[in-house]
């Protein structure tokens, strides 16, 4: 991820004895995850990093977290990581998704979730938008859509 740190706030933890709110303020967020903005340096577009150990996620589950009103997933599907913007009526049961027969499960339907087209067998009704996910070293970073 090229760019440079521009944002006004990077967060670890919850925020606590900060004045103000800040996305990464919402639950979710552990000493082991934090939220930060970045700038891409080719297109001067606002990035928001999600980060976290590699070790909150063990092989074959689901963490969900939210960052500014969003729900999102990360999961470790045989040992490759796939990450989601939840969009839809699965949202509110966004911290229920779990790994399956090698796939993620819709979290409101039970049905596989294409990590391709977001999909799962409830076409529209539910969308996972797959993000960009970097891991490297013991850190997942997941590139969150932008402001």
């Amino acid at each position: 991820m090229g760019g440079k740190i521009r944002f006004f706030s990077y967060q670890l933890g919850n925020g606590a004895g900060r004045g103000r709110s800040h996305p990464c303020d919402s639950a979710g967020h552990t000493a082991a995850s934090h939220t930060a903005w970045f700038v891409n340096a080719k297109e001067d577009m606002p990035v928001m990093i999600h980060a976290m150990q590699r070790s909150a996620l063990p092989e074959n589950s689901v963490v969900s977290f939210e960052v500014g009103g969003g729900k999102y997933l990360v999961a470790d599907v045989d040992g490759d990581v796939q990450a989601f913007s939840v969009v839809g009526r699965s949202e509110s049961r966004a911290d229920r998704a779990v790994v399956a027969d090698g796939r993620v499960l819709c979290p409101l339907h039970g049905w596989p979730i294409d990590p391709t087209e977001g999909l799962c067998g409830a076409a529209s009704l539910c969308r996972y938008e797959p993000l960009s996910v970097e891991v490297a070293g013991d850190q997942i970073r997941v590139s969150l859509p932008g402001p």
